[in-house]
């Protein structure tokens, strides 16, 4: 994908990958396309070990890691980041007791030391993905479902799904402006819009108004 963009002219500066990208051969790769990237770590053995040798009161900590055994490993930084406040308690909340690794983030990254512990918002950037992450899965509660062949019923309800969405983000945002608060996530759920939707539809929009 990065090839065929740089063919048409797309040039990328920086990569943002899921943890599910974390492997030797992606990273062998990213650096072979001379492309920065940043990537969250899984946190196996090894990534728990560096947060637990690296950990410190300061904002961000930049160490050098290396990612496989003997031919195949790789080297990259790692950018280790305490976790926000917010976050510790929704963590404490789902677990009885926290190790030391739940108290940081780990993102592997080819951006220079400098620059990697600079970029403190990270973190918080990659918690504002969640549109991107759950946007489809979202859109799928308010499709309807149909077994038929027929192309044009298939895509007509597919665009209405994504109507549907796109009318629930701009409502969530207008909602928002009135109070004054910042669109964070959702004021109200979809399938709450879904639902007046569907009542249009079936019973229509009333009598007209005069």
């Amino acid at each position: 994908m990065l090839g065929k963009a740089k063919q048409r002219g797309v040039h990328v500066k920086l990569v943002l990958l899921d943890r599910g990208f974390f492997t030797v051969d992606v990273v062998n790769q990213l650096k072979k396309l001379r492309v920065h990237f940043v990537m969250p770590a899984v946190k196996n053995g090894k990534i728990k070990d560096a947060i637990f040798a690296n950990h410190d009161s300061s904002p961000a900590r930049v160490v050098r890691f290396t990612l496989g055994e003997d031919k195949k490993a790789v080297s990259f930084n790692l950018a280790i980041y305490p976790v926000q406040k917010q976050r510790l308690k929704s963590k404490s909340k789902r677990k009885k007791a926290l190790c030391l690794w739940d108290l940081y983030f780990a993102f592997a990254t080819n951006l220079p030391r400098l620059l990697a512990a600079s970029i403190s918002y990270i973190p918080q950037e990659y918690r504002r993905r969640w549109g991107i992450e759950t946007g489809y899965r979202v859109q799928g509660s308010t499709k309807a479902k149909t077994t038929s062949k027929n192309y044009v019923l298939r895509l007509t309800y597919r665009l209405t799904a994504v109507f549907v969405y796109n009318a629930w983000q701009y409502g969530n945002f207008l909602l928002c402006r009135a109070l004054g608060q910042s669109f964070v996530k959702p004021v109200f759920a979809l399938k709450r819009l879904a639902a007046h939707f569907e009542g249009f539809i079936s019973g229509g929009l009333g009598p007209p108004r005069r």
